[in-house]
């Protein structure tokens, strides 16, 4: 089944950065500030998301706090970027 997953990085359950669970693969949707990373694979792997199933990184638009980790995630997921 396919849903969404919220990956809050920020206190107070702020959210700038989503999951969209796939059957095969999965899309992350956006990657908060820079220096997020580590966070947001904690995070998918604290709901049990095998990371090397995210087959692409999408970024909504140009604010820091939604591209900010998007070029580190993209080396160490090694999956492309759609913005």
């Amino acid at each position: 089944m396919n849903s969404v997953l919220p990956i809050s990085i920020w206190p107070l359950g702020m959210i700038n950065c989503f999951l969209i669970k796939g059957k095969e693969q999965h899309i992350l949707v956006d990657t908060g500030n820079p220096r997020n990373e580590k966070r947001i694979l904690r995070q998918i792997r604290k709901h049990g998301i095998d990371e090397s199933k995210i087959g692409l990184i999408i970024v909504t638009h140009g604010h820091i706090d939604h591209f900010g980790s998007a070029a580190r995630l993209r080396q160490i997921l090694d999956v492309p970027i759609l913005a």
